[in-house]
């Protein structure tokens, strides 16, 4: 029987319908800082049903997650340029800080092409920044004292603005933006941005384009579920709809029509 798919714009996530049983979630907070993005706390994840797919994203994500066995893993997860289809499997807690698309390279000046489509330590990334005893710590003693403790360990390290970072908090609809003109905003050549994106998102600037074009579509999906994939293509940035499948299919090896249908 064919799974059917709603769409979680918290979690930038895919969910099999009815999924969520028992699932525990606090409201996701939006704040005002200059590299989080977001922080949201999900207990008893393994009570989701698989697959869950992960997807594409501009942005990088801290994730932490407390075993059922007692253990704790701290990973930093890339910006993603596919899909990724995960269990839950006996996990009790998880953490997720999710940071703005710039987010990791202001804090660290690593650059994110080292880690796009890539899952790495903690201390590999952010040694220097936050100390990984110190977060178990904190996350055993009370998790939502976690959020503070970010904060305070992130803001002395942010020290400047990005390029790609004014253009997508800017408002603008860049799905719909080509590369040369997305250059000419900035003022600078179709190469300079190019290497300007590897380094400060992991990806193309056409990469980042579809990214955008698909994380607009999914959310006016869930909005509105009934509007035709005809006018969801259009509204969403896409040429037409035969080129939003053709993107779907890319990222997510299915049709709108069979994950939403």
């Amino acid at each position: 029987m064919p799974v059917s798919y709603i769409y979680n714009k918290f979690y930038h996530e895919l969910w099999c319908k009815d999924s969520h049983s028992g699932l525990h979630r606090t409201a996701p907070l939006r704040l005002q800082h200059p590299v989080i993005e977001n922080f949201f706390v999900v207990s008893n994840p393994d009570n989701l049903l698989s697959p869950t797919i992960i997807l594409p994203d501009l942005s990088p994500h801290l994730v932490i997650h407390h075993f059922r066995n007692g253990q704790t893993r701290a990973r930093i997860i890339g910006p993603r340029r596919r899909s990724v289809f995960v269990s839950h499997h006996q996990r009790k807690q998880t953490l997720i800080l999710r940071l703005k698309p710039c987010g990791l390279y202001a804090l660290t000046s690593v650059p994110l092409s080292d880690i796009v489509d890539r899952s790495v330590a903690l201390e590999e990334i952010m040694g220097g920044i936050l100390s990984y005893q110190e977060l178990v710590d904190v996350m055993h003693e009370n998790s939502q004292d976690l959020l503070s403790f970010f904060e305070r360990s992130f803001l002395p390290t942010v020290q400047r603005q990005l390029q790609w970072g004014k253009i997508l908090s800017s408002g603008k609809e860049i799905q719909r933006k080509k590369v040369h003109q997305l250059a000419n905003e900035l003022g600078i050549s179709d190469r300079y941005l190019q290497k300007l994106s590897l380094r400060q998102l992991g990806m193309s600037p056409k990469m980042v384009c579809k990214i955008e074009r698909l994380a607009c579509s999914l959310n006016l999906t869930s909005r509105h579920p009934d509007l035709p994939f005809s006018q969801l293509a259009l509204e969403s940035g896409y040429y037409d709809q035969s080129h939003m499948i053709d993107e779907y299919q890319q990222f997510l090896r299915k049709t709108p029509g069979q994950l939403f249908g």
